[in-house]
C-alpha cells in the first residue's frame, strides 16, 4: 500500500508491509525513511478499553 505523506522537501511515498498485529512498519521509496502504521483506525473501532484489556 503505497500512502503519500508530505514532510519536507518531498511528499513520502510509504511501502507498507503486511498486517501482522496492531502495526506495520513503512519505509519511503524516496528517500528510505522508516515508520510504523496502525492497522485499525481509533476512530472506527467499536471496541471497548475495557474489551481491550481483557485480551491484552
Amino acid at each position: 500500500m503505497n500512502i503519500p505523506t508530505l514532510i519536507g522537501t518531498h511528499a513520502h511515498r510509504w511501502l507498507i508491509d503486511e498486517p501482522h498485529g496492531p502495526t506495520s512498519s513503512g519505509a519511503c521509496r524516496i528517500c528510505g525513511a522508516h515508520r510504523e502504521f496502525r492497522n485499525w483506525l481509533w476512530e472506527t473501532d467499536f471496541t471497548t478499553m475495557t474489551e481491550r484489556e481483557l485480551v491484552a
